[in-house]
């Protein structure tokens, strides 16, 4: 079953009829992502990761009372955030908000939020820089991805890197660590790129990789400018044989790269390719649930997770938003990747790497015992 993503002055409600549960109030839960933009690549898979705790939820009252979803695009724009997350709050009386946003719209949005003392849970990977006391994150964070990714890159001979990235806070910090991580295991950055959102030419930086001559390319670009960057380092021959290792190529980016995507070296909390009891579960859920030809990943699950972790809390809570906000803050999983639990607001978790194998598929060839998050932490 495919669902319609809706325009920004829309709203839609996502859950059990109030029949099923009688005229028991619900909760109401926000959830904003960027369904135009340069994150709407990511975004539908996100929402199945919506659907399927939904569903999870209210059958098996994992919440203490119904739960809806108010659905609202964020164009990837802070302002756009502001406004949609305002609405959330003053008109649609949410009683928390799931995000699904790149950090400048997430820190516009959770400004609402705050004001109002609801939780935000951000089912993002970012850098571990920006702690709030209404928030988590559920995703990887920097020192989740860099330390897994380039030491297996440098494992694998890489010793020369360059270093290429979206110009904004969280792909600069996630950078900075790269630098750092890459000098301890003796290696050297020869070269860094920031290209600003919204890229559509990226033959300029070609042109330096080539004359910087890594080894190994380190990746964060965001969004549709991520499959941009693929599909014409795959067809340059300047740059086309270097490696590449990509801190946000997932499942669902894969696909739409098909060949232009073939060997990239992927990290992530979630792969579907990862083989455990609770992966089984959670994917046969995904396959009765939706069309064939369509799999899960991280984007889903971290959504998922996201929702689980917050009907955790609202039930432990009584919805008392204080009481949720606290529980949020200890709160544990055990998700479709491994074991989840909240440690300074943010996740520790095992990391996979994988091999894109230029089908839409990301092959898992090795993963580690959760990894706790490294945050520095500003408000």
């Amino acid at each position: 079953m495919k669902k319609s993503f809706l325009p920004i002055a829309i709203v839609a409600v996502i859950g059990v009829s109030a029949a099923a549960w009688g005229q028991e109030p619900s909760y109401k839960i926000g959830w904003i992502a960027s369904f135009s933009g340069p994150g709407s690549v990511w975004s539908a898979a996100g929402t199945r990761g919506i659907e399927l705790a939904v569903d999870a939820i209210n059958g098996g009252n994992l919440a203490g009372k119904r739960v809806e979803i108010v659905t609202a695009d964020d164009a990837g724009d802070p302002k756009t955030a502001a406004d949609v997350c305002a609405r959330f709050v003053l008109q649609d009386k949410v009683d928390a908000i799931v995000g699904f946003e790149p950090t400048p719209p997430r820190l516009a949005c959770n400004q609402a939020a705050l004001k109002a003392g609801i939780p935000y849970v951000a089912a993002v990977g970012t850098a571990g820089d920006f702690c709030f006391p209404n928030m988590i994150t559920d995703g990887i964070i920097a020192n989740q991805m860099i330390d897994p990714l380039v030491g297996y890159l440098a494992k694998t001979g890489a010793k020369r890197f360059y270093l290429l990235a979206s110009d904004y806070s969280t792909p600069r910090a996630t950078m900075k660590l790269a630098q750092t991580v890459i000098a301890k295991l003796g290696g050297e950055v020869v070269g860094q790129t920031f290209t600003p959102v919204g890229t559509s030419d990226f033959s300029p930086v070609f042109a330096k990789i080539a004359a910087a001559k890594p080894d190994a390319i380190v990746v964060s670009v965001i969004g549709t400018d991520d499959l941009t960057f693929h599909k014409q380092f795959s067809n340059d021959p300047r740059v086309s044989a270097i490696q590449r290792g990509d801190v946000l190529l997932f499942e669902s980016v894969a696909r739409t790269l098909g060949a232009s995507g073939k060997g990239v070296i992927a990290v992530s909390g979630y792969f579907a390719d990862v083989r455990s009891p609770a992966n089984e579960v959670f994917t046969a859920a995904f396959e009765k649930r939706f069309a064939r030809g369509v799999t899960p990943d991280v984007n889903t699950v971290n959504a998922y997770n996201g929702m689980l972790l917050l009907a955790s809390a609202l039930k432990q809570g009584n919805g008392d938003p204080k009481a949720v906000i606290a529980a949020l803050d200890h709160a544990a999983i055990d998700d479709p990747g491994g074991r989840l639990s909240i440690v300074d607001r943010y996740a520790a978790q095992p990391i996979y790497i994988g091999r894109a194998a230029g089908d839409g598929t990301i092959k898992v060839m090795e993963g580690t015992a959760p990894i706790a998050p490294a945050v520095t932490c500003k408000k």
